[in-house]
């Protein structure tokens, strides 16, 4: 099990990092959020299905696994041939446009690294201290829906699927907007708020021990969580392009999702020696604190990142980037 969930997280990060680098190149301007929009719609389309039905199969194939693995192992089938699909297309588009020799000269570096931007860095941070609050509150919601609300284990697994619907339905929305805006710094200050007044809703909400008297208000964290999560995706990997050179694109990319994985890892502990402490549910408001402080220290991050672009009329790696874009749509 172990084994195969280190083979099946090598092979997913790895496609986080092709898929975000081919939007990039596929799409410029005005249809770069719009297009990693539309790609977080159709991922969160696919988490909302799998939270809402995972139990459903566990429980229909008599408390087994049996059934949950075949249709993960034809769904990852289906991967497979999109992604050769993927390669095909992209390495014709290559050949089409004569590129292919002018990438075989650039060499990746590890002291490409120092070539970074402070924007970059600014854009990597604040995805660390967000996504360390975001995925492994999604991880114990459930848990803490039925332990704190008295909430059935079905319906706790439809409402934890509230931030991924959100992020289905919203995300090309919000793609088009971002799109529109002047500066890309409004969606990192946007998006770690509202997962910050998210953590301190649920922090204040009264734990419920009554079965019957459900708790509807736990809805609107739930709401404002998933918007957070749009506003963020959206945002953050289409401004990647703009703080860095176009050649070292990839190894950003790369560098963002290792040090994403970091907080990744490191959330689920925090998370687990926090609730674990006591089993009653009380130390939920704990975990609620402690992410209200890392939503905050990306806050941070995303308010030191728009002062910076502000003030220096933004890096020139950026401005340089933004006037080829320019050039290329007129």
């Amino acid at each position: 099990m172990i084994i195969s969930r280190g083979v099946f997280g090598m092979g997913g990060e790895n496609l986080i990092i092709t898929t975000s680098s081919l939007i990039s190149r596929w799409f410029k301007g005005r249809e770069l959020s719009f297009a990693s929009g539309l790609n977080l719609s159709i991922a969160r389309i696919s988490g909302t299905i799998n939270n809402s039905s995972q139990l459903l199969m566990y429980k229909a194939s008599g408390n087994r696994l049996h059934l949950g693995y075949f249709v993960g192992l034809l769904l990852t089938v289906y991967t497979v041939v999109c992604s050769v699909a993927s390669f095909v297309m992209d390495r014709k588009a290559d050949q089409s446009e004569g590129s292919m020799g002018v990438r075989e000269k650039n060499v990746v570096r590890l002291s490409d690294v120092a070539k970074f931007t402070v924007p970059y860095w600014l854009l990597t941070a604040g995805c660390f201290f967000f996504y360390i609050g975001f995925y492994p509150f999604m991880n114990v919601v459930s848990e803490m829906l039925q332990k704190r609300y008295a909430i059935s284990s079905v319906n706790a697994g439809f409402l934890m699927s509230i931030p991924y619907l959100v992020g289905a339905l919203a995300g090309p929305v919000i793609g088009v907007i971002i799109d529109r805006l002047p500066r890309s710094s409004v969606t990192a200050c946007l998006s770690n708020f509202l997962i910050l007044f998210c953590f301190l809703v649920l922090m204040i909400i009264p734990q419920n021990d009554n079965p019957g008297n459900i708790t509807y208000i736990v809805i609107l964290p739930l709401v404002l969580c998933g918007f957070s999560y749009c506003f963020y995706s959206a945002g953050l990997w289409p401004s990647i392009p703009y703080a860095v050179d176009k050649d070292l694109l990839g190894s950003a990319f790369g560098i963002t999702t290792s040090i994403q994985n970091v907080g990744l890892a490191l959330g689920p502990v925090i998370a687990s020696a926090i609730v674990n402490r006591n089993k009653s549910g009380g130390n939920y408001r704990m975990l609620n604190l402690v992410q209200i402080v890392e939503a905050g220290i990306g806050l941070s991050f995303g308010i030191v990142f728009w002062i910076y672009t502000g003030r220096k009329k933004e890096s020139s790696v950026l401005l340089e980037n933004k006037i080829e874009e320019a050039n290329k749509e007129d």
